[in-house]
Order: C-alpha cells, then structure tokens, then sequence
C-alpha cells in the first residue's frame, strides 16, 4: 500500500455510499435521493463559474491554499474489495473536480478511474496563467499520471465530469486495451455549477445512462499500432523497480535537503549535494518515460515545501500516436506535486530537468519558461544533458 492511500482519512467512496448499482450497463438506476455525504466543499471550489478568485492565478492562494484535504485521497483501494459501482464512481467525480486548478476558464473536471488492480485513482484538470493553453493538464491525463506513479498496470473504467475532448480520447489510446475502457460521463448542467445538491443528484441520475466504451467515443482510432510494428503501450511499459528506485530516491533527496537546512558553516556544498540528488530523481525519470515514438526520453524532478517538509515530485514524458497530446515531463512532475499533498508553486524552489543532448524533441525550454511563470521567478532550473 502506497503512502498516499494509507495517509487518506476517508474512503471517497465509502463516505457516499450511492442507493444505485449499475452492474448491468443496460439497466436503468433507480432514484438517488439527495445526500448529506456529497463530497465536502473546499477553497478549490473556488475556480467554479461565478465565483471570486482567491488566489493569484495559478493555484497559489493566499490563505488556505490547494493542496489535497487530508481527507481526500488521489488513490485508494474501496473497502472490502468489492469494485465500485457506476453510481459510485460517479459521485467521487465530484471531489476530484472539487481540487481541479483551472484559473483561465474557470472550468473545474475531475475523472476517477478504476485500475486492473481494484484500486481507485482521482484526476483533475490543471492551468498555468503566463504559460501557453498547450502547457494544460487533462483530467484524464492527470488520472493516467496518478496511475503511472503509484504502478498499475491498467484502465477498467473512467467516470468524468463531462464528455472527453477529442485530446483526452487520443490520449487514453496509449493505454493497453484501451478501447474496451468502459466510460461513464456525468454532465454537469448549469444549475449543477452553482451547488445545487438536490439537482445534482438527479442530475447525475439521468446521466448514468451515458455509459459508453472508448471504442464508442473514437471508433476509427487512429493509435500505437498505427506507428509501431510491435506496439508498447502506457503503464504496462514501465519497470517496476525503477519506480520504487525513484521512490527511495526521492526519499533520499528529502533526507539530504532537511540536513541542508541544519548546516549553516557549508551551506554551498550542502546546496550542491541537493542539487546533485535531485539530478538523480531527474536521470530516473528520463528511464522511465514512455517514448516510443521519439525515442528521446526526458525527466523532471521536483523539489520544494509542503507545510514544514521538504517535497519531492517527479515526472517524465509521456507520449501519444498523434503527438500534440503528449504528456510533458514538467506537466507529470506537477501532477505529481499536487497528488502528493503539495500547495502553492510558488512552494517549488528547485528543478531538474534531464534530456537527451539532441537536435530532436525538447523540453528544457518551455519547462523553463513555464516554472518561472508558476513560481514567479523563485525556482532555479538546471539541464542534465545525455552524458548526465
């Protein structure tokens, strides 16, 4: 058990226990009456239409701050082993887009998924104000992501908060078996976006008849396959001791940077030894991303505050058939910083940013240019090139 599910107070699922069950896709759910267990209100609501911003922007508040309730888990394993049920999976969607950080269209989506392995894994759409739309984090992407970091090997089913965009739906067919991924779409209508728990749950009834496959919602797909002779895919590509190897490596790093803050005689030499920690984080990351199509693997890691502790967060780039909706590196490791309990940017003081020394795809630019952004200029960015 990760350290994420056993840190979670509340069982997302349990503490809504849905008076539905739609095992059988074609069946009508019955009524589900309003419940005093809907997924609590928290300052990330905040981004809803017709509400005030809180926060400067790009998810740094200027109080509370966004970073995951204590009683909110990214994954969790429901209780008693038992797979949740569409109407389950479908009210959790709600806390998910809850702590979305969209400060540009002020549109929150969330996404809970179902891995091979019975564990349940939350997304949520991320923006970054003075980086480019392109620089945005999917819902959908951010669950995938989730997934990767905490090693499962595969998709069952996706609840969304709306119909995937056509972006989301190219980038789920990375996914081993992807198009057989059942999807169960809860669309918010516009009395939903101003907190009317009793429409919502109506609401959310007569959307549980949207129950499709990805195959339904991209029939001529255009995926792995189509490039590949013997097609990799997304989760099933990665090594597992790597990801425990930059796990412990990250524990490192923390361990390093907390005795850096204790030494005042050699504060530049403990500066160094951080930062060559955290390059390590980075180079791991470059081995685990998934490029089948560049070949040109690229890793980013992380380092900053969360409360009184240092905080390591990784990410590596994660491509797509079709290119544009690849996942890059600095996008996973923000992913990472949020799912782990991380709050402001501004929080992230360093970064690691690990590539090949080539004329081919890059990243060090724009992730660059993007955490200067984000973090108003308070993080500094070092290259690990191919010899790193």
């Amino acid at each position: 058990m990760s350290p994420l599910e056993s840190a979670a107070a509340v069982d997302p699922l349990s503490a809504a226990k849905p008076a539905i069950d739609s095992a059988s896709p074609g069946s009508r759910s019955a009524a589900m009456e309003p419940s005093s267990s809907l997924p609590p209100t928290h300052t990330q609501r905040r981004w809803r239409r017709g509400t005030g911003c809180e926060a400067d922007g790009n998810g740094n508040a200027d109080s509370a701050g966004c970073s995951a309730s204590p009683s909110f888990a990214f994954c969790w394993r429901p209780e008693g082993g038992d797979p949740p049920s569409a109407g389950a999976l479908l009210t959790a969607v709600r806390g998910a887009s809850d702590r979305a950080r969209p400060p540009v269209s002020r549109y929150n989506v969330g996404a809970v998924g179902v891995g091979l392995s019975g564990r349940v894994y939350c997304g949520l759409n991320l923006e970054f104000l003075g980086a480019p739309m392109s620089s945005t984090v999917h819902a959908e992407q951010f669950l995938c992501a989730t997934m990767a970091i905490h090693g499962e090997r595969g998709l069952v089913d996706l609840a969304v908060t709306a119909p995937p965009c056509g972006h989301c739906r190219q980038f789920l067919m990375e996914l081993p078996d992807a198009k057989a991924v059942r999807v169960h779409i809860h669309r918010l209508s516009k009395v939903d976006r101003h907190d009317d728990a009793a429409a919502l749950v109506r609401h959310r009834t007569e959307a549980e008849a949207l129950r499709l496959t990805l195959g339904d919602l991209l029939p001529h797909a255009f995926g792995p396959a189509d490039l590949l002779p013997s097609p990799a895919y997304f989760l099933t590509h990665a090594d597992e001791a790597l990801r425990l190897e930059l796990e412990e490596q990250s524990k490192e790093v923390e361990r390093i940077a907390a005795e850096a803050d204790i030494l005042t005689a050699d504060r530049d030499n403990a500066g160094m030894a951080v930062g060559e920690a955290l390059g390590r984080v980075a180079v791991l990351a470059r081995r685990a991303a998934y490029v089948p199509y560049s070949n040109c693997g690229a890793g980013v890691a992380l380092l900053g505050r969360s409360g009184n502790r240092h905080r390591v967060a990784w990410g590596y780039s994660v491509e797509c058939a079709a290119y544009n909706p690849t996942l890059p590196p600095l996008q996973f490791a923000l992913i990472h910083w949020v799912q782990g309990g991380g709050g402001d940017y501004t929080d992230i003081t360093r970064a690691v940013v690990a590539e090949p020394s080539t004329d081919g795809v890059t990243y060090s630019r724009i992730t660059n240019d993007t955490l200067a952004a984000i973090t108003r200029g308070g993080c500094e960015t070092s290259i690990i090139g191919a010899g790193g």
